[in-house]
């Protein structure tokens, strides 16, 4: 089962990530990073990818899960500073942790080679005790954070392993919207391409959506702040499944590995003339609240999962867009 589940979550999330070369990939880690972000996350090889929850980051077990996560908003207010930024943080995590205990206020850092500021605090996550040290800093307009989650015992035996993670963190251009929308015969009104040539689904999302036709991958995401996106990944299983057997056997990692995991809804949905496996949950990532919907479908022994991942006050404000695609998505 631990295999089974282990390789669910292996999924071809670095295909979708905005391409970079193999040799770009420092020696002994991987890119555990969601297509389109301003950033690149390195883990070492040992851990697993969650970024098919989505959302970048891994974990690996230490015995008890340590995790890694990073994201980034455009804040409304261009004039927000990284240190007032880090201290509203803090104060979500106060009002929220009711176990929560402050190890430091906002100090100077480094991160991805930019200046930066750092926060620390202690709080129980299912029972154990964590360090949660949040990095931020503001890149091209961009607040940008990387946050650990260590068990406290576990602390000193992996500060190699963390330091790794923060040496190779990148910084990079965010993509650009494109004026050129691709379509084909079945493209719907309003509507264009964002999956590339090569996958064996077509991806249509509405045109005010940025995407690529050229993605090895379906992705795109909405141009706002907090970038709603939706991504969709393919997994082979070792042995033939249901959409309903891989939700539970993915549902069990997510409750052990995400902070805060909720499941608001489980249903169905009708996608590309088959009944699909429709979820809506929550998870916190750092003060970060995420909706995200998957729904799940299998094509040819072939597990798809399509993921709309958004903030959790902008998730229904893309709901008929969303919708949308999964009404449109078709296989070749």
């Amino acid at each position: 089962m631990k295999k089974v589940i282990a390789l669910a979550l292996v999924l071809l999330i670095c295909l979708g990530a905005v391409a970079c070369r193999k040799s770009d990939v420092p020696e002994g880690m991987k890119d555990v990073t969601v297509s389109g972000e301003p950033f690149i996350l390195y883990v070492p090889e040992n851990w697993t990818s969650n970024a098919d929850s989505g959302i970048s980051g891994a974990f690996r077990n230490v015995p008890e899960p340590m995790l890694v996560s990073a994201y980034y908003m455009t804040p409304s207010d261009g004039d927000l500073t990284v240190e007032a930024y880090l201290a509203a943080c803090l104060q979500s995590a106060a009002d929220r942790l009711s176990d929560f205990e402050l190890v430091s206020n906002p100090e100077s850092s480094v991160l991805g080679g930019a200046d930066a500021y750092r926060i620390e605090y202690k709080a129980e996550r299912n029972g154990v005790d964590y360090a949660v040290t949040q990095y931020a800093t503001k890149y091209r307009g961009d607040m940008v954070t990387l946050c650990f989650y260590v068990p406290v015992d576990s602390f000193d035996g992996v500060a190699e392993e963390i330091a790794s993670i923060l040496d190779v963190f990148v910084l990079r251009e965010r993509e650009e919207a494109h004026a050129d929308a691709v379509t084909d015969k079945h493209t719907p009104d309003g509507m264009k391409i964002a999956s590339g040539d090569d996958t064996e689904y077509r991806l249509y999302v509405p045109n005010a959506w940025i995407c690529s036709s050229q993605k090895a991958t379906g992705f795109a995401y909405y141009p706002e702040s907090t970038r709603s996106n939706v991504s969709v990944t393919s997994y082979s299983p070792a042995e033939v499944m249901t959409a309903a057997e891989h939700w539970e056997e993915v549902r069990e990692v997510y409750a052990e590995e995400l902070d805060g995991f909720e499941v608001l809804s489980e249903g169905t949905y009708r996608v590309a003339n088959r009944d699909a496996v429709d979820v809506v949950y929550r998870v916190w990532d750092g003060t970060v609240c995420f909706r995200i919907r998957q729904t799940i479908l299998v094509y040819r022994d072939m597990v798809y999962t399509v993921t709309y991942t958004a903030v959790d006050e902008c998730f229904d404000l893309h709901a008929e867009d969303v919708d949308a695609m999964l009404d449109s998505f078709t296989f070749r």
